[in-house]
């Protein structure tokens, strides 16, 4: 720290440290480097599991699992792509990992304002006479189990954008360190 003076009034220059620049970026990217991770390990079972299922599927339902592989697929790249960018400390790469992962976010939220208003007109329709659809509460339930499970997978996805833009920028801030450690 080094203060100066300056008509009367101290003037303090503070630095950060680079050993604690260095701490923050490896935190940052072991915090990132699991979350992808575990989106990456859920999605290639999500790719696998599905794409088994295939098979056995009729003809009327091929196109709905066909989409619901091409999605797995399209997840397992792009998770890929962002812990290759994490781990090579690719400032850019990170960057369009944060980026599609917004695209991906935009689509989600318009995929729980949907699965929200099922829940809505579920219990709006199983208000209105009880005693006849009761039957209706059933898929009302799993309608909001899937609500939630949306909800918490756009919560993480939203940790995750916030943390790669966080990485780029430690990056950008620490070149010389990067070209040290790689």
């Amino acid at each position: 720290m080094m203060i100066t003076v300056q008509s009367d009034i101290p003037n303090i220059n503070v630095e950060s440290s680079p050993l604690a620049d260095q701490l923050q970026l490896k935190r940052t990217r072991k915090i990132l480097l699991i979350a992808v991770g575990a989106f990456w390990v859920l999605s290639l079972f999500n790719m696998i599991s599905t794409g088994l299922e295939l098979p056995r599927v009729p003809d009327s339902e091929r196109k709905i699992k066909n989409l619901i592989v091409g999605q797995a697929v399209l997840s397992v790249v792009l998770n890929t792509f962002g812990l290759f960018a994490i781990f090579g400390y690719r400032r850019t790469g990170l960057l369009v990992f944060a980026w599609l992962n917004i695209v991906e976010l935009i689509f989600i939220s318009i995929v729980i304002a949907f699965v929200l208003f099922a829940v809505g007109e579920v219990i709006f329709v199983a208000s209105q006479n009880s005693v006849h659809n009761a039957h209706i509460m059933g898929p009302g339930i799993i309608i909001a189990i899937d609500a939630i499970l949306l909800l918490s997978y756009f919560a993480v996805k939203t940790f995750i954008v916030k943390y790669s833009f966080k990485l780029a920028r430690i990056i950008k801030a620490n070149k010389q360190f990067i070209t040290q450690k790689v």
